[in-house]
């Protein structure tokens, strides 16, 4: 057809000018699609780099290579085609592209851009090593390969399938995810849905070789999927680059992860902090592990294993609670506060539609923020409370109570009663203005806070009457009474060196150096027994973070 035509064309001009740069043609030719179109499909190329340590490092490809079918499911450019074929050549200077491209590879791409310019290049590159094109029958097919019936089967399934949050899949399509793979259940990514396939379009003894998250390893969301690739043994090889960002131009951590069945251990690598660039990796032995449990599934050496067991292992566990949800906090925090100087106190109002609102002090409470401004402290801000505490119960003040005892904060949930209402959750009826959940309602006590995503712990010890929201807060230990010092020591504990390390390697990376410290994940964290002696002395040291280090290390018996 007239596209393949054109591209052969533009190929026998590239192949004679470009002879010097054709390893980079990959790189050099991508389409360049809107913004909006690279988030709404997960489009991003792949460097060639990543994809030949890929294939040699990883697969650790052989001569077999000639003899199999090979496929990609969200082909983009073909870079995974393209740089085959140059090892190959490197490998077999005799060996003919042109009916392994027909006979050997197929691809499949939304996009028939990249369809386009797949055969473009891999044409271009058959030109450069002097083989005739005229003719190529290519098998690269416009198309969702998530809708494809294994027709074919294949040897091996390579690729970096696209990364696409559920929240920016359009509702049709998530209907046909939701009814098509069993690995799609709730706050799921596009690509789990692309390794469900290949598992279905993979010969009995084939590979799947794919770029992918490495937060896979741990997020709640993949359980399923980890459950099932761990009860038919496929995690065959790993490299984990951890917080080392591979592509320039997006912010996800990622892993090369090998799949094959019948794995009955998995050799993996990783890429430490320290270090850098993919000749490390070359450089460094396989390990092998037996991965046993999908809950979450750590890379980690002997030593880290002792540390991990330590954090695990002590008496007291954490007592962690969500915030607050109102659901729409606009409509309850204050924004704004003045001291009034004849009655001796602070005035509150709200701000809703350019009026001003008064709201009674006595249903206005402090509330604290997980996360913190870029100065480290913390806003101080409050919050409409239609609630009365009684015995550590909230209960909501009953609409008649409130038009009576409190008639301005009354007019105001009148005046926000449609947006109210529009909450999820929330019905038209005599409570409208209550919070969107009732979680956390009587947390009032002194609390540990902490954001829920950071570079290091940013654990910060409250001790005053507030509300919170926007991430977890500690309350102390489960089933234990905790003072003040007991507060300050485990405020300190959770600060240390000891507990940064932990979090790095049993949590994710999720962005910018950020390591996620949800609930999932910190809960895992014990305290130890702690004398008196032991918890005033770690109070004294606070400020010494080489001491506090090394005595929380010795309390955990690292040292």
């Amino acid at each position: 057809n007239k596209m393949v035509s054109d591209a052969l064309k533009l190929a026998n001009s590239i192949g004679k000018s470009t002879k010097n740069n054709i390893k980079d043609i990959s790189s050099v030719l991508e389409y360049d699609f809107s913004d909006q179109a690279k988030k709404d499909w997960g489009i991003t190329f792949t460097p060639n780099n990543l994809v030949k340590f890929m294939y040699a490092d990883v697969l650790q490809l052989n001569s077999s290579i000639s003899n199999i079918k090979i496929a990609d499911l969200a082909l983009g450019n073909g870079i995974f085609f393209s740089e085959l074929l140059f090892l190959i050549k490197e490998k077999k200077s005799s060996f003919k592209l042109v009916p392994f491209i027909e006979n050997n590879l197929y691809g499949y791409d939304i996009k028939k851009e990249n369809i386009y310019l797949a055969k473009l290049i891999l044409s271009t590159i058959c030109v450069f090593y002097g083989e005739d094109t005229a003719q190529i029958e290519f098998k690269l097919f416009e198309a969702d390969s998530l809708s494809l019936l294994p027709e074919y089967s294949f040897d091996l399934i390579v690729g970096n399938p696209p990364y696409v949050k559920q929240q920016n899949i359009n509702k049709d399509y998530r209907n046909f995810l939701k009814t098509n793979f069993n690995v799609i259940s709730s706050n799921y990514n596009l690509y789990y849905a692309f390794i469900e396939q290949a598992i279905r379009l993979l010969k009995s003894d084939g590979k799947i070789l794919f770029l992918l998250p490495n937060y896979l390893l741990k997020i709640k969301s993949a359980e399923i999927l980890r459950k099932r690739l761990l009860d038919k043994k496929m995690f065959s090889r790993i490299v984990d680059f951890k917080s080392t960002q591979m592509f320039s131009n997006i912010g996800t951590y990622s892993m090369v992860l090998e799949l094959q069945e019948n794995s009955e251990y998995t050799e993996y690598k990783v890429l430490n902090d320290n270090e850098k660039s993919l000749d490390e990796l070359r450089k460094k032995a396989w390990i092998n592990k037996k991965i046993n449990s999908y809950e979450t599934i750590n890379l980690t050496s002997d030593g880290e294993d002792k540390l991990i067991n330590a954090v695990q292992g002590q008496l007291y566990e954490l007592d962690i609670s969500t915030g607050i949800a109102t659901q729409k906090d606009m409509l309850y925090l204050i924004d704004k506060k003045a001291y009034v100087n004849d009655l001796n106190r602070f005035k509150y109002y709200k701000i809703y539609k350019d009026k001003v609102y008064e709201i009674e002090s006595k249903l206005v409470m402090k509330i604290i923020k997980g996360s913190r401004n870029s100065s480290g402290a913390n806003e101080e801000r409050f919050i409409i409370y239609p609630y009365t505490l009684n015995n550590g119960q909230a209960n909501l003040i009953d609409s008649c109570t409130l038009k009576k005892k409190y008639p301005m904060c009354y007019k105001y949930f009148i005046a926000a009663e449609q947006e109210l209402i529009s909450r999820s959750g929330v019905e038209r009826g005599n409570d409208w203005y209550k919070y969107g959940r009732s979680q956390a309602l009587n947390r009032v006590d002194p609390k540990i806070i902490f954001p829920t995503n950071t570079v290091k712990p940013q654990f910060h010890y409250v001790n005053e009457k507030a509300l919170f929201y926007n991430g977890y807060a500690i309350y102390g230990l489960k089933n234990q009474l905790s003072s003040e010092l007991d507060m300050q020591c485990i405020e300190i504990i959770l600060n240390s060196k000891l507990i940064e390390r932990f979090m790095k390697i049993t949590s994710y990376y999720i962005g910018g150096g950020y390591v996620s410290y949800q609930k999932k994940y910190l809960s895992k964290v014990t305290i130890p027994v702690l004398n008196s002696n032991q918890k005033k002395k770690l109070v004294e040291l606070k400020s010494k973070k080489d001491e506090v280090d090394k005595m929380v290390e010795k309390l955990y018996g690292l040292s």
